[in-house]
């Protein structure tokens, strides 16, 4: 556990998502895991309950005092929920020369909001030029590109506008495209180059697979592998995680990071 994978992001009291999922899934991946918590939740795997902004001197604290001491290697972002916690996180990412991926949440697996009014505006103008890679579904990609998508072409236009922001590369998530096909089909764009990455569509409802896929990909991309083969690992890593989950409450399925 040579190098440290940080993850900014909200705290699941579930530990189905947030936090707690990006931790197992760093740990998987036998590098030491970090985190800045930027907001409390109150859920389970039906709903989120409450959520608890912290104090944005907090947050910075966080930050401050792990780069301090930890030999921190990639960044992995996810909920952060009001504009200022994304205009701080855009502060103090800035300059870094690490692989930073981007989540963008913008709705939880259980359909709570979870940005507030003008979020997306600093998200695309301030954040997403700063990323290396950024790994919205149909439904966030709809909302930072703007565009309808109802096919694989339109998942491609997407993918041209939302690089256009600035990140290095987009990953589109197909599984909630036509979602009576057997196959989900995810659409990486990277270099002007299209890569697309087929896998069989498992007809459960699923808790924090986007926590644990972009958490896959930071640790991969410090671990020799270019965006690439990156991307590839954590698409196999994923199919792992899925088919080893177990549902432990009437409600969504918490994926489960323990592969082996």
């Amino acid at each position: 556990m040579k190098y440290t994978v940080l993850t900014i992001a909200g705290s699941d009291s579930g530990c189905g998502a947030g936090v707690q999922a990006d931790l197992k899934t760093i740990q998987m991946h036998d590098l030491w895991g970090v985190c800045v918590i930027t907001n409390i939740t109150a859920q389970n795997t039906k709903e989120i309950r409450k959520i608890y902004r912290l104090p944005l001197d907090i947050i910075e604290s966080q930050f401050d005092v792990l780069f301090d001491d930890f030999n921190i290697k990639s960044i992995k972002i996810g909920m952060l929920h009001s504009v200022e916690i994304a205009e701080l996180i855009s502060k103090k990412i800035e300059g870094l020369k690490i692989p930073i991926v981007l989540d963008p949440i913008i709705k939880s697996s259980t359909g709570t909001l979870l940005i507030e009014n003008n979020f997306l505006d600093v998200l695309i103008h301030k954040l997403i030029p700063l990323t290396t890679i950024i790994t919205p579904n149909i439904k966030e990609a709809k909302q930072l590109s703007g565009l309808n998508i109802t096919n694989q072409q339109e998942i491609e236009e997407a993918c041209k506008k939302i690089v256009q922001y600035g990140t290095k590369a987009v990953i589109i998530k197909g599984g909630h495209l036509n979602e009576d096909l057997p196959f989900v089909f995810d659409t990486l764009y990277y270099n002007k180059k299209f890569y697309y990455f087929k896998k069989r569509r498992v007809k459960k409802r699923f808790h924090g697979l986007g926590c644990t896929f972009s958490s896959s990909i930071a640790c991969n991309l410090i671990k020799h592998f270019d965006l690439i083969e990156a991307v590839k690992n954590s698409e196999k890593f994923m199919e792992k995680v899925i088919s080893n989950s177990i549902k432990i409450t009437s409600g969504l399925i918490p994926v489960n990071q323990k592969i082996i």
